[in-house]
């Protein structure tokens, strides 16, 4: 290929990325939408280019970043670069969607684990704490208002309140996992239309009615569930925080794979996919359907009923 137009290509969607980051810096509540798009320049060159030249690419638009707009902005233009090009990476590999998929996850989960950090030891906040905090204190200036007009609410509302936020600072990590997949999954929704239409081979989703876990899932759960039972640990312990984030990792998991089967199980029947999607709204408005969802995971895994359909 032509080194200048490659220099030149490249220096078009550089214009583009410190346009975007000039936007989300100046206009906070566009900037929140647009930082879905903000991988988009670097998807489109570690796509077209070697990974050599992507991870420059990636160094000079964080340069950049630091110099046009803040130096604070910097680490979350990494972020967001490094996982463009992760996804970039594999539509020029032609690997599949859920290999993109989880790759990208993975380099979102080390950026965003790695920014967590540098806001603690080089900004001095710690924003899970800060926003707990925050928290707690909003429902004793709530509980102080209620007493003085007279109606105090239930002890026991309160003590459920206060433990559900001390289990968030045991499920940070756990959070961190889920926020990372539910990011990545929002910029590919926002840049696949756009990828479609400037290039030929865009992100081929794939259905939500064929997603698989690994069979082994069912028996990391099943460990978990029994070191669980069986293994007393105060809440503040080591053991106690990784059994529960295991947990609470896998339970996503087969969450997610009855959502699965619930989708190949309406297709199989004819149902519209209306009925599907109504399911998944009401279990995520309805905590307790997350129980059912769960067990339909369980079975898809535990049982081989679509090998068995499509034999037939």
């Amino acid at each position: 290929m032509n080194q200048g137009r490659k220099i030149a290509e490249s220096a078009a969607l550089l214009a583009v990325f410190c346009i975007l980051v000039f936007l989300c810096i100046q206009m906070p509540f566009i900037g929140t939408i647009l930082m879905f798009v903000l991988p988009l320049p670097f998807i489109l060159v570690a796509a077209k280019y070697n990974l050599t030249w992507s991870l420059s690419y990636l160094a000079v638009g964080t340069l950049l970043t630091a110099i046009i707009g803040t130096p604070l902005f910097a680490p979350v233009a990494f972020l967001f670069g490094s996982t463009g090009i992760a996804i970039g990476y594999n539509l020029r590999k032609k690997y599949s969607f859920s290999t993109l998929y989880v790759s990208s996850v993975m380099i979102f989960l080390f950026g965003f684990v790695a920014l967590y950090v540098f806001s603690i030891y080089f900004l001095h906040v710690n924003i899970l704490e800060t926003s707990i905090d925050l928290l707690r204190d909003s429902i004793e200036q709530s509980t102080k208002m209620l007493d003085d007009m007279g109606q105090s609410p239930e002890k026991s509302a309160i003590k459920r309140f206060s433990e559900s936020l001390d289990m968030l600072i045991i499920l940070a990590p756990s959070l961190f996992v889920i926020t990372s997949m539910i990011m990545v999954i929002l910029i590919l929704l926002a840049v696949s239309p756009i990828i479609k239409r400037l290039r030929r081979n865009g992100i081929e989703w794939q259905p939500i009615s064929k997603l698989r876990m690994p069979r082994s899932i069912l028996w990391y759960y099943l460990i978990a569930m029994v070191l669980s039972f069986f293994i007393k640990a105060e809440k503040t312990d080591t053991t106690y925080m990784v059994i529960v984030n295991v947990l609470y990792v896998l339970q996503t998991l087969l969450l997610l794979q009855g959502y699965s089967f619930l989708f190949f199980y309406s297709r199989l029947k004819g149902w519209p996919k209306a009925f599907s999607w109504f399911i998944v709204v009401l279990s995520l408005l309805v905590p307790i359907f997350h129980y059912v969802i769960r067990i339909l995971g369980i079975i898809d895994l535990g049982f081989k009923f679509r090998e068995t359909h499509n034999k037939n």
